[in-house]
C-alpha cells in the first residue's frame, strides 16, 4: 500500500474514493426516499392524514356493504354532521373510516361511540384515532379513575377518557402541546410502582382479594408508607371470579357434608393415612367382623384430615341416614375388613338444620291461639280487679266483727244475733265467688307462664342452632340471608315475650300467697255458710265456731296485709299494658314466619352425602386444572420503594416462600398509531437505504479496487520485507481501510442503519468486505503478469502500468470511466 502512496496514482484514489461516496449516497439516499414515499402513501390510505379521522371501524369484508349503509344511518340519526370514508381492505378486513364534528369530540362522546356502533354488522372493532392525543397504557383497572382524574389537570390537555381495562387517552389542544404533556405524564406515572406477587403454577386456590387487602395494611404500617393501595380485587377477571365462586361452594359443601370424626386410639398398630378407605355399617347390618368382605349396602368413607387425636373422614359412598352402628372399620386395598377403629361421632349439620326448622315450624302455628287465651285471661284480670275494689271495704268491715267476738264466743253469738243472716250469707257468697274467681284465673295464669316460657325455650335453641350451624359453615352473605331474616324475626318475638311477659309473672310469683290464702280461706267460708244456713251459729257450738273464726281473723289479717301492699292502679296499668302489647304481638305475620322456615327446609340441597363428596372432588378437579398459572397479588405503592428490601416480608405475610416478586411501572406512555407507523418506516427506509450502500461497495470493491489490491500482492511477493512492512504493504490492509472509510462515510451522510448493529455498523461492515475481497482478489480479478512484465520493459512506472494496462484490462466500473481520460492506447 505504500507504493501508491508513494506513486502519483493516489490521486486518482482520492478523486475515485470522492466519486463513490457521492455517487453511493445519492444513490442510496434516493433507494431511502422511494421506500420512504411508497410506504407513508400507504399509511396514509389506510389511516388517513394527520388528524383527518377521528374513529376507525373495520368490518368483516364480506358485509362491508351493509356495513356501510348502517354506518350512515348512525352518523345521520347521532352524530348528524360526521363524515364516512372507505379504507382498504387487508386480509379480509374493511377499514371505514369516521371525521366527527367538532362538536361531538368530547370525553362524553367518546365514550359512547362503542355503543354507537356496535350493532353493525360484521363490526370487528372501534378505535379512536383523534389528534392531538398522547396515549398511556398498561394502567391498573382499579387506578384508571383516580389516574384519569389527575392527569385531567395537566396544561394542555383537553379532556381524557379510558380506553379498555388498561388504558387512558388524553386528547390535547394542540400539537404543540404533545411534548410537554408527554413529560409531565412520565413524571406522574414515576411517582408510581406496582408491588405484583405472583404464586408458582402449582399453587393451590388462593384468596387473593382478601390477600390483598391484608397486604397492602401490613406495608403500609410497617415501612410508613404515604399509600399502598391493593389493586387485586380490580384486577380479578371472569376466571377469578369462576374461582371465587367455586371456593364458596366447595366451602358450603364440606360444612354441609356429614363429618366422621373418629379418635386415634394408642393401641393401633397400624398407621391410617389422608384419603385411606374406612367402612361403617350399612342398612341390616349392627356390625361387622374383621376378615370378611364389605356389601355395597355398607357406607364407605374416605379419610380428609389425621392428627395424633382424631381421625375426620366423609361419606363417599352411603348415606348418613343409612348408618345403623357408630362402629367404624379399616378398609385394606382388597375391599377386606382390616381392623375395628372404634366408635364415631357423626356431625350432620344439614339434618340438625332441617330438624330445628321443622319444629319450630311445627310450634309456631300454635302461637295465635295461645296468644288469644293470654289476651282473654288479661280480660279477667282487669275483671278481678273490679271485683277487688267493690268487696275490699267489705272484707275490712268483717274482720272489725270478727275481731270484736273474739274474745268471748257469747258476746259473738250477741253480736251475730245482731246481724243480718241474709246479709252475711249473702256476703260470704260474695267472697266465695271472688275465690272461685282468684283461683280460676290463678289456673289460667299458670298456664300462659308455662306457655310463655316454653316458647321462650323453643326461640332460643332455635336461634342458638342456627348461630352454631352459621359458624360451622362459614357461609356467605348470599347463602345465609335467609337464615338471618328468620333468626332475626325470632329473636324479635321472643324479646318481645320477655319484655311484656318477664313483669306480669313476677306479679304473679308474689301474688301467689294471697292466691294460697284465699284457697284455705274458701273452706272456712264455706263451712261458715253451712254453719249460717243449719242455725249453727247461734247454737253451742262454740269450739268449731271459735276455730273457724280464729281462722278467718288469722287468714283475714295475712290476707289484708297482702291487699294492703297491692297497688291495683299499677296493676291495673300492667295488665292494661301487656294487653297492648299481646296486641302488637298478634299483629306478626306468623304465616310469614311459616313460611319462610319451611322454605328454608325446602331449599336445603337435597343431596346425599356420597353425592356432596363426589361434588366437592369435581370443584377440586376442576380448579386443579383451570387455576391460572401464576395467580397474582397487585398493590401500588411509591416508586421509591426498594421491592427486593421488602421481599422477605411480602413472603412472612403472604405465608410462602415460594412466591415471586416484582414491580412493574403503573402506566407506559405509548407513541399513537400513526407515530408508530412513522418510526417503522423511518426504520425500513435507513434498512434499504443501508443495504443499497453496502450492495454498492461491494460492487467498487469486486469491480474498482480488486485489480489494485492484486498489483498490491504481486509487488510484496517481489521484495522480501519486514513483518510489520508486509502488513502495511499487504492488500488486506489496502481493501479493508477501502471498504471501512467509504461505507462508513455512506452511512453518516445517509443516515444508514443495519439491524441489531448499533456502533459504526458501516466500518465494521466494510472491512469485513474489504477482508474478504482481498482474500479473493486473485480469482476475482487476477493481474496479467507478461502484460505487466512487458510495462516495466517498456519503461513504465507503477501510475502507468496500473492506467494504462491493469484498470483497462480489469473489471468495468466507476474507476474505469475515471481513468479513460488517463488512457493513452484507446
Amino acid at each position: 500500500m505504500l507504493y501508491l502512496l508513494r506513486s502519483g496514482f493516489s490521486r486518482d484514489l482520492i478523486v475515485h474514493f470522492l466519486v463513490v461516496v457521492l455517487v453511493g449516497s445519492a444513490i442510496a439516499m434516493a433507494a431511502g426516499y422511494m421506500a420512504d414515499n411508497y410506504f407513508g402513501n400507504t399509511v396514509t390510505g389506510l389511516i388517513g392524514d394527520y388528524g383527518e379521522y377521528d374513529l376507525l371501524l373495520t368490518v368483516n369484508r364480506e358485509t362491508r356493504r351493509s356495513a356501510l349503509a348502517q354506518i350512515r344511518d348512525i352518523l345521520r340519526v347521532k352524530l348528524p354532521g360526521s363524515k364516512v370514508e372507505q379504507g382498504v381492505t387487508i386480509a379480509g378486513k374493511t377499514n371505514f373510516f369516521v371525521s366527527l364534528d367538532d362538536k361531538y369530540k368530547t370525553r362524553e362522546y367518546f365514550m359512547k361511540m362503542s355503543s354507537y356502533f356496535s350493532n353493525v354488522t360484521g363490526l370487528v372493532g372501534v378505535t379512536m384515532m383523534s389528534e392531538p392525543r398522547v396515549t398511556i397504557r398498561g394502567v391498573p383497572r382499579g387506578l384508571l379513575e383516580e389516574f384519569e382524574q389527575k392527569l385531567a389537570d395537566i396544561k394542555g390537555v383537553h379532556f381524557t377518557y379510558p380506553v379498555g381495562s388498561s388504558g387512558i387517552d388524553l386528547m390535547l389542544n394542540s400539537p404543540k402541546d404533545i411534548d410537554y404533556v408527554t413529560e409531565e405524564v412520565k413524571k406522574f406515572l414515576k411517582q408510581y410502582q406496582v408491588l405484583e406477587v405472583r404464586f408458582p403454577i402449582d399453587n393451590g386456590p388462593v384468596d387473593v382479594i382478601s390477600m390483598g387487602e391484608k397486604l397492602a395494611t401490613e406495608l403500609k404500617d410497617k415501612y410508613n408508607l404515604a399509600f399502598a393501595k391493593n389493586l387485586t380485587t380490580n384486577e380479578v377477571d371472569d376466571q377469578q371470579y369462576l374461582v371465587n365462586t367455586m371456593l364458596e361452594m366447595k366451602k358450603f359443601l364440606l360444612q354441609y357434608a356429614t363429618v366422621i370424626t373418629i379418635p386415634v386410639s394408642p393401641d393401633w398398630d397400624f398407621v391410617i393415612h389422608k384419603d385411606d378407605y374406612l367402612i361403617m355399617p350399612g342398612p341390616g347390618r349392627s356390625g361387622l367382623k374383621v376378615g370378611e368382605d364389605a356389601t355395597p349396602m355398607d357406607l364407605k368413607l374416605q379419610v380428609t384430615e389425621v392428627n395424633d387425636k382424631e381421625i375426620q373422614a366423609l361419606i363417599v359412598e352411603g348415606n348418613v341416614t343409612d348408618i345403623q352402628s357408630k362402629g367404624v372399620y379399616k378398609l385394606d386395598a382388597k375391599g377386606k375388613i382390616a381392623a375395628f377403629l372404634g366408635e364415631a361421632r357423626i356431625k350432620s349439620p344439614r339434618e340438625d338444620l332441617k330438624y330445628a326448622a321443622d319444629e319450630l315450624a311445627k310450634v309456631l302455628p300454635h302461637l295465635d291461639q295461645i296468644f288469644s287465651k293470654l289476651y282473654g285471661m288479661t280480660g279477667e284480670a282487669l275483671k278481678a280487679l273490679e271485683i277487688y275494689n267493690d268487696t275490699l271495704a267489705e272484707i275490712k268491715e268483717v274482720q272489725k266483727i270478727l275481731k270484736e267476738g273474739q274474745a268471748k264466743v257469747e258476746e259473738i253469738r250477741n253480736k251475730l244475733n245482731q246481724l243480718d243472716l241474709s246479709k252475711v250469707q249473702n256476703f260470704i257468697g260474695q267472697l266465695l265467688a271472688i275465690v272461685n274467681t282468684a283461683e280460676e284465673f290463678a289456673s289460667k295464669m299458670e298456664w300462659a307462664q308455662k306457655e310463655i316460657v316454653r316458647i321462650d325455650y323453643e326461640l332460643g335453641q332455635f336461634q342458638g342452632q342456627v348461630e352454631i350451624l352459621k359458624n360451622d359453615f362459614g357461609l356467605s352473605e348470599s347463602y345465609s340471608k335467609e337464615l338471618d331474616q328468620a333468626v332475626d324475626v325470632a329473636s324479635k318475638l321472643q324479646l318481645a315475650l320477655r319484655n311484656n311477659t318477664g313483669e306480669i309473672l313476677k306479679r304473679l310469683n308474689e301474688y301467689n300467697p294471697i292466691l294460697r290464702q284465699i284457697s284455705d280461706w274458701r273452706s272456712d267460708l264455706e263451712k261458715l255458710e253451712q254453719m249460717v244456713i243449719s242455725g249453727d251459729l247461734l247454737n253451742n257450738n262454740t269450739s268449731s265456731v271459735t276455730d273457724i273464726l280464729d281462722r278467718l281473723i288469722s287468714g283475714s289479717k295475712t290476707t289484708l296485709e297482702y291487699l294492703d301492699r297491692l297497688d291495683d292502679k299499677k296493676m291495673s296499668q300492667e295488665i292494661q299494658g301487656f294487653k297492648e302489647s299481646l296486641e302488637k304481638i298478634q299483629e306478626s305475620d306468623v304465616e310469614a314466619i311459616i313460611k319462610e322456615l319451611n322454605y328454608i327446609s325446602d331449599t336445603l340441597p337435597n343431596l346425599r352425602d356420597e353425592e356432596v363428596t363426589r361434588a366437592i372432588k369435581l370443584i377440586e378437579k376442576y380448579m386443579s386444572g383451570q387455576i391460572i398459572p401464576g395467580e397474582q397479588i397487585l398493590i401500588l405503592v411509591p416508586a421509591d420503594l426498594n421491592i427486593k428490601s421488602i421481599e422477605p416480608f411480602v413472603m412472612e405475610v403472604v405465608g410462602q416462600s415460594t412466591i415471586s416478586v416484582f414491580s412493574m411501572d403503573a402506566g407506559i406512555v405509548q407513541p399513537n398509531v400513526r407515530g408508530e407507523f412513522l418510526r417503522i418506516i423511518s426504520e425500513v427506509r435507513e434498512t434499504i437505504t443501508a443495504m443499497v450502500a453496502v450492495v454498492l461497495i461491494m460492487l467498487v470493491l469486486m469491480l474498482d479496487l480488486s485489480g489494485i489490491m492484486s498489483v498490491i500482492k504481486e509487488l510484496r511477493k517481489r521484495k522480501k520485507q519486514a513483518f510489520i512492512v508486509r502488513i502495511i504493504n499487504s492488500e488486506v490492509l489496502f481493501g479493508m481501510i477501502m471498504g471501512s472509510l467509504t461505507l462508513e462515510l455512506i452511512f453518516r451522510l445517509t443516515n444508514g442503519q443495519l439491524p441489531y448493529i448499533e456502533n459504526h455498523p458501516g466500518a465494521w461492515i466494510g472491512a469485513i468486505m474489504g477482508l474478504v475481497i482481498a482474500l479473493m482478489t486473485d480469482r476475482i480479478n487476477p493481474v496479467d503478469k507478461k502484460e505487466y512484465i512487458a510495462g516495466e520493459a517498456l519503461g513504465f512506472n507503477l501510475t502507468e502500468i496500473l492506467r494504462q494496462i491493469v484498470i483497462p484490462a480489469g473489471k468495468p466500473g466507476i474507476l474505469y470511466l475515471l481513468n479513460r481520460r488517463n488512457l493513452i492506447f484507446k
